[in-house]
């Protein structure tokens, strides 16, 4: 289960007269990222490097990821999840995971401690290890985490040709759902397993072997 939402980017140029603001949509920026990294067309979500090892990087954050009323748990463990989906997207099998963390002023032990108990567990549940990471301080809670992996035959966008099949698993539109309810604080019939389903997707491991 993944998400993509329309993220607005500012880059501020430095004149001797002002500053210049230029606001850059999420595919302007991966744009401007392909061409300078000489990266691939398909922007991967996660990569091959070395002998049949993979790589994935994501980065969540409190607001646009993680709304308000989402659980300290159901962050660990998406910010897991997110790793994992990727490397399970590929057909790769998760060995290890890391992550950087940006923790806010007033974010207090417990609530740190259940943030890393949902990593643990989405690792867990994967047979995925967490092996460290990275903590710093910041205006907002930011999970940035990497996964790494193996894979005999990786799956990737590029070479897709007409005719190939394209297939989804889970209740499609369920997990949007779930976090609309908790964006704009909605009060729906079954709402409390629609919220369920976003804060804690399942990585399909099982279903890419």
């Amino acid at each position: 289960v993944s998400f993509l939402f329309d993220c607005v980017f500012c880059i501020i140029i430095s004149t001797p007269l002002d500053f210049i603001f230029i606001m850059l949509s999420e595919q302007e920026v991966i744009k401007l990222l392909k061409k300078e990294l000489k990266l691939p067309d398909s922007w991967e979500d996660a990569d091959r490097f070395g002998s049949g090892r993979v790589l994935t990087t994501d980065s969540l954050c409190d607001g646009d990821d993680f709304p308000r009323g989402m659980s300290a748990r159901a962050k660990g463990w998406m910010s897991a999840c997110a790793q994992l989906s990727d490397l399970a997207a590929c057909n790769a099998t998760p060995d290890a995971l890391a992550f950087s963390w940006m923790i806010p002023k007033g974010l207090n032990a417990r609530n740190i401690t259940e943030i890393a108990s949902g990593i643990r567990d989405c690792a867990s549940y994967s047979n995925a290890r967490v092996i460290g990471g990275d903590v710093n301080g910041g205006d907002k809670l930011i999970l940035t985490g990497a996964g790494v992996g193996h894979a005999r035959r990786l799956v990737s966008r590029r070479g897709a040709v007409q005719g190939d099949v394209l297939a989804v698993t889970g209740l499609l539109g369920a997990s949007a759902a779930g976090y609309l309810i908790l964006k704009q604080g909605l009060r729906v019939q079954g709402g409390g397993k629609l919220v369920k389903l976003f804060s804690y997707p399942l990585p399909r491991l099982r279903q890419m072997h």
